[in-house]
């Protein structure tokens, strides 16, 4: 039984390469994994289908909105462990990089994420962790997040709503 479905795009889709943790489609769109502890996990489904490929037909920051509109409807089931409950996603083409960070939200039904771009002339590293650090409300050019993010937060008692949220502080196990 699927989980959700995408709707395909109209006109060109896109032939990709596959490796263990790492995607690449024909026109340079490319996609690496890691797994990162969480402090909210959720029960997987029944069908553990593999879905991700699908995604191989758009931009990163496409890809960043489905996701994340994906995973608020249908829910994100990552291991019931909050070891890695979570994953780090880095999303690429040849001018631009993001870090997508996602775990299930506090009902088990949904998802908690946030997407940051990674600077020009700017490196980063996904060593099983989650990585962003205080996301800005107020910069739509740079992050990206859930709507969910800050209220779940707050309603555990984790963040107190002063300042900006510390992603990792918040969610992620230390």
């Amino acid at each position: 039984v699927p989980i959700g479905y995408i709707d395909m795009p109209e006109g060109t889709t896109y032939g990709y390469w596959d490796a263990a943790y790492g995607v690449m489609n024909e026109a340079g769109l490319s996609m690496g994994e890691s797994s990162c502890s969480g402090r909210l996990a959720a029960e997987p489904r029944e069908d553990e289908s593999d879905t991700s490929k699908a995604l191989l037909w758009i931009g990163e920051l496409c890809a960043i909105e489905t996701m994340g509109g994906l995973a608020g409807k249908y829910g994100f089931y990552g291991t019931t462990s909050v070891v890695e409950a979570g994953e780090a996603l880095t999303i690429a083409d040849k001018s631009e990089a993001w870090v997508f960070h996602i775990m299930a939200d506090d009902t088990g039904k949904g998802a908690i994420w946030a997407a940051q771009r990674v600077p020009k002339g700017h490196a980063t590293m996904v060593p099983n962790v989650f990585v962003i650090r205080e996301i800005d409300p107020d910069d739509s050019q740079n992050f990206l997040f859930s709507k969910n993010i800050f209220e779940v937060a707050k309603r555990l008692g984790w963040w107190d709503g002063a300042g900006k949220l510390d992603f990792v502080k918040v969610y992620s196990v230390s």
